[in-house]
């Protein structure tokens, strides 16, 4: 794993050798509902890409609150891949590897199947909100032009039911995340606010999340580039640049330079997709 762990995870203290959480993998309801309507219409008020930076910074807790329970790579560099996928969801299963909920799918033919691996209080938790994650960016990438305002209350649900089970599996003894989200939220509020039009807003780098950051919102190419140019190419969740240039019919065109950033294309691309849709005609529709 190359994506180095911010400092406000390593001085979190979360990493608790004790579970005292319940924990069923077949009654998620019991710890992800009812959700925090308030957290849901405040996340609703970020642009799309800043409800989903929120959602994969909330996930890394987890992964990383397991991190002594827990010693596979997989959790992290599906993270990597996530925020990869925040500036294209071609970054992730492309001509290699797989998504995560096809990682973690049962198979029944394998009585010692991956899926074995990804269940129970540890890695129960850690499954869930990958595949919670997973589906926002997918589905949003795939369809939220069609519908920008469902899709920002769809993707925003999807944050705070992260946003809870995170809450639910942090140790008693620990209250270093609620901190950490009050003051990423206002971080995001005030820098990534929702623009009528342009639901989707730039790409949100991960630093905007390290509270030890000096965060500036003009040094976005310079991080996202950063990211993408050290992202491990041995990950099994990022795609091949060959695979990521492929024309598939109803599938979203990359357009540029894999693993390269560039911001004024980007919003570009953003305005001619917004233009297409205003005049009643997707390019695309997966």
């Amino acid at each position: 794993m190359t994506m180095p762990i911010p400092k406000h995870l390593r001085d979190s203290g979360v990493q608790s050798p004790t579970i005292r959480h319940r924990w069923d993998d077949w009654q998620l309801a019991q710890v992800e509902e009812p959700l925090d309507d308030a957290l849901v219409q405040r996340l609703t008020h970020l642009s799309q890409r800043a409800i989903l930076a929120f959602a994969t910074g909330c996930a890394e807790w987890v992964a990383y609150r397991f991190a002594l329970l827990n010693d596979d790579p997989a959790p992290w560099e599906f993270l990597e891949a996530a925020w990869a996928m925040q500036v294209h969801v071609r970054y992730s299963g492309y001509g290699k590897g797989t998504g995560w909920a096809e990682f973690a799918a049962p198979d029944d033919d394998d009585g010692d199947s991956v899926q074995a691996r990804w269940t129970g209080p540890v890695q129960g938790p850690i499954s869930r909100v990958l595949i919670v994650l997973e589906s926002a960016i997918q589905e949003l990438a795939w369809h939220g032009a069609e519908d920008p305002a469902a899709y920002s209350q769809y993707v925003a649900r999807s944050a705070a039911r992260i946003h809870k089970l995170a809450q639910h599996v942090m140790p008693s003894d620990a209250n270093t995340f609620d901190p950490w989200v009050a003051t990423v939220l206002a971080r995001l509020e005030a820098s990534f606010p929702v623009v009528p039009g342009d639901e989707l807003g730039d790409v949100v780098p991960r630093e905007a999340l390290d509270l030890e950051s000096d965060f500036q919102i003009e040094r976005t190419e310079m991080w996202v580039n950063n990211f993408l140019a050290h992202a491990d190419r041995a990950n099994p969740f990022l795609s091949d640049p060959p695979a990521m240039l492929e024309p598939i019919e109803d599938d979203a065109d990359f357009i540029g330079t894999p693993y390269v950033f560039d911001l004024r294309a980007d919003r570009a691309a953003r305005q001619a997709s917004a233009a297409g849709h205003a005049h009643g005609g997707a390019d695309h529709d997966h």
